[in-house]
Parts: C-alpha cells; structure tokens; sequence
C-alpha cells in the first residue's frame, strides 16, 4: 500500500498486489505548494526518488512524505525603475533568503512593500522563517522630489492632509476633512 503524509501533500500511484519478485515502481506526485521529501516505511527512509523501484518480498506500507514549498516573487514598480533579484524562488518552512533591487539610471530605489505596506527599506532585503508565499515589491522613483501643496476653500470649510515633499513617482493620499456645516466637493 502507498500513502501520502499530509494527505493534503500530494498522490501516490502503482500501489496494489504483486506477485514476489515482481519489479514494482511507486510514483508519488506533488500537490501545488508542495515538494516531495522521501519514500518510508515503518519510519525507516527507503527512497528519496520520487519515483522509487524495488523488487517484492513481502507486504509493504509506504508512505510518500511531502513538505510545502513558499514561493518569494519580487516584482519592480514601475518596471522601467529597475530590476530585482531573488536568492531562489522557492523556499522551505523556516527558510531565508534575500531579495535585492538594481534601480536603473535616473531612479532611485525607495523601499520593499507587501500588499501596498512597507516591510523594509534594506536593500538588499534579509527575511526569515518563511512560513507562507510572499510577494515584495521594489519601488522605485525618479531622482529628485517635488512638493505637493493642499489647502482649503474656503479655509473655514475644513482642513487638508497629505502635503509635503516626495520623490518622483512616489504614491501620494491627500485628505480632506469638512468642518461641521460644510461637506467637501472636489
């Protein structure tokens, strides 16, 4: 008989009745997000093909052990600001690695984000215990800044947020909050 540990991990093939000395091949398949570990029986290691050959004995339990796999992307934004590099795209449970940004000429690198919030601005970026798939962006600006002013009219009618200096390319949120009485139009 053949089993997958987790169940959840992948399949297993071929398993069934055999006459002794029959040559017998088991083929455990991964599921996504996992990776195939090794061939056991009884607690014992047999194989670490994936695909494991042997010649029939005697009844066999084997189990195909699996383990996940995280997977770490490094997208640029915006593409034209620069590449990113990644030590391997996949990763195993309490794995690290790096991922590193190469701004191109005339940008510069800004910070890594995860689902729009900042995780570091290291470049390069060390992280650790990977447990899950993870997706850090490299931003990226142009050289230089500009400043961006708000204000309210009339004055009376409220206040604004977000002014200040930038860099080029840099994703900005103004605000604006109506005093009582009044309600914001544009």
């Amino acid at each position: 008989t053949t089993t997958s540990s987790p169940v959840a991990g992948g399949t297993t093939t071929d398993a069934g009745t055999y006459a002794s000395g029959a040559s017998v091949t088991v083929v455990a398949t991964p599921a996504p997000g996992y990776k195939f570990n090794k061939w056991k029986q009884g607690g014992s290691n047999v194989s670490s093909s994936a695909s494991y050959t042997f010649i029939v004995s005697a009844n066999r339990t084997l189990v195909a052990t699996f383990t996940p796999v995280f997977y770490i992307t490094a997208p640029a934004n915006p593409p034209e600001g620069g590449t990113t590099e990644v030590d391997s795209p996949s990763y195993n449970p309490g794995d690290g690695g790096n991922v590193r940004a190469f701004p191109n000429a005339g940008w510069q690198f800004v910070n890594w984000t995860e689902n729009g919030i900042e995780v570091s601005t290291a470049n390069p970026f060390n992280f650790s215990n990977v447990q899950a798939d993870h997706t850090y962006t490299a931003n990226f600006a142009l050289i230089g800044g500009v400043s961006i002013s708000t204000g309210a009219s009339p004055s009376a009618g409220g206040t604004t947020s977000g002014g200040g200096s930038y860099l080029i390319g840099s994703n900005v949120t103004v605000t604006a909050t109506p005093n009582a009485g009044y309600a914001f139009v544009n």
